[in-house]
């Protein structure tokens, strides 16, 4: 069953990373109140997930220049919150961490994966 989902991430990644990024960037700039989040969360774990979710599919598929790619969704979590200002919100240093944080857990469980996988592959 996993083999056959990342099959499907390695074909469908470049869609899920730009509809997962289009939405978290229009999130991300709306004026304050225009966003709908989960008043049970914590504004730093949506962060991290996002991030997460961005990475995710371009982790898993691994296309030739994934890093670099991986780089520029670093650099666009600091280019929004360099933004944010413009649209009312509040420019902060701890959502850029906690943004590095959901891009490196996306690296380390993408890999981690990948690894258990091959694993299973050998027995």
């Amino acid at each position: 069953m996993m083999i056959q989902i990342l099959r499907l991430n390695e074909r469908l990644w470049p869609l899920m990373t730009l509809l997962v990024l289009g939405t978290a960037s229009v999130l991300s700039l709306m004026p304050p109140g225009g966003a709908v989040t989960a008043a049970s969360m914590n504004d730093k774990v949506l962060h991290c997930l996002a991030h997460a979710a961005i990475a995710a599919p371009v982790c898993l598929a691994r296309p030739r220049g994934w890093l670099w790619l991986v780089a520029g969704f670093v650099l666009w979590g600091v280019a929004i919150e360099i933004m944010q200002p413009l649209v009312g919100r509040d420019r902060s240093a701890a959502d850029v961490v906690a943004n590095l944080a959901g891009t490196a857990t996306a690296v380390a469980a993408s890999g981690i994966l990948r690894s258990l996988i091959r694993l299973t592959r050998v027995r």
